[in-house]
């Protein structure tokens, strides 16, 4: 901005005779209002540290309550998880896959203000593999799934095929998160809480994607098996219209709440109940993801070896991103000391597996 200043000054001394350089720092400008840059920032600062954000608190304090109710509840021999058909717990695990990357997106965006290259490599790496054992789970619970006679009319064939188009989908909703993040350091002051049609549209073009796969594979169950190619005609051409059909149908819904003026307070309850909603899905996965590590490793005792348990919950993300979310910038000194409680009640639940 300063350079542009400059120049612009220049001219008015007497540079007119060439328009071109002044054209071409516009386009720059433009250029430039279009990508916001990532501001540098400091993880630490002294008034924020000592600080206490009541809802960041809130959301703090929510991870250790999950992390103790659900794992208590959830996963715990005899407990809901073992209740549960595979397919409930595969149809709830889509939720990982697309909403993990995701946040993992936004967090790598949010992060790269603060922290140093060399630091985010080290970020991207562990996303990288997180996103990765994620994929993995999703591949083992598929293949878990109870032999099915008819597929194509069944709801766990329906969630079996689904699944396998997620393996390419859920990493791609990292590029979402990762645009959330760049939102956030935009210059463009936008009211958030104002319903905005084109960013809807734009913001959801992964959604009409995972919705018109879902209708591609309804709709190809809904034929004989020996009307296979026929099938797959209807549900190439069907799925995808009926789920712009749907989201133009959602979109005029939000229409009308902007304007009756329900959209803002929908927003804001659900902008606060999101938190929640990602801290379900990181102790909803880390439970899959530990129940998995102790069907690999564990003995007859049910007892896992020390250092495999070192390395299965190391290569899995588990511990470098619980290290990552610990500090996660701005720092305040309540959010680590939480996160520490929610660490150490982590590493008590390894210790009951372990020998």
């Amino acid at each position: 901005m300063l350079l542009s200043l400059k120049k612009n000054t220049f001219g008015h001394m007497g540079h007119h005779r060439t328009k071109k350089p002044k054209e071409t720092i516009e386009v720059k400008e433009v250029e430039a209002a279009k990508e916001p840059e990532i501001p540098t920032l400091e993880p630490f600062n002294r008034e924020v540290f000592y600080s206490i954000n009541i809802r960041d608190l809130f959301i703090d304090i929510l991870f250790v309550i999950f992390s103790f109710s659900i794992s208590t509840e959830f996963f715990s021999e005899g407990g809901l998880f073992d209740s549960l058909k595979t397919w409930q717990i595969l149809a709830m695990y889509c939720a990982v896959v697309l909403t993990l990357p995701y946040y993992l997106g936004y967090l790598y965006i949010h992060n790269s203000a603060y922290f140093s290259k060399t630091v985010m490599k080290i970020q991207l790496w562990v996303f990288i593999l997180i996103t990765f054992v994620v994929l993995v789970d999703l591949v083992r619970l598929t293949f878990n799934l109870e032999d099915i006679e008819e597929p194509k009319h069944d709801v766990s064939g329906f969630f079996a095929v689904f699944s396998m188009f997620l393996l390419v989908l859920g990493p791609m909703m990292c590029i979402a998160g990762g645009i959330r993040g760049y939102r956030e350091f935009s210059k463009i002051k936008e009211d958030e809480y104002k319903f905005n049609s084109d960013n809807f549209a734009s913001t959801g073009a992964f959604f009409i994607i995972i919705l018109a796969i879902a209708f591609m594979i309804y709709f190809i169950g809904l034929f004989p098996d020996d009307k296979g190619g026929l099938a797959a005609v209807v549900g190439m051409f069907a799925g995808p219209f009926a789920a712009v059909i749907v989201f133009g149908i959602i979109m005029g819904f939000f229409t009308l709440l902007d304007k009756i003026g329900l959209y803002k307070p929908i927003v804001k309850l659900s902008s606060g109940l999101f938190p929640l909603f990602i801290i379900s899905v990181l102790v909803f996965w880390s439970g899959v993801n530990l129940h998995f590590i102790h069907n690999d490793f564990a003995n007859a005792s049910g007892k896992i070896p020390a250092g495999s348990m070192i390395i299965a919950v190391l290569l899995s993300g588990l511990i470098p991103f619980r290290i990552i979310t610990l500090f996660n910038p701005p720092w305040r000194i309540s959010q680590i000391i939480i996160g520490i409680l929610s660490m150490g009640y982590f590493f008590y639940r390894l210790a009951q597996i372990v020998y």
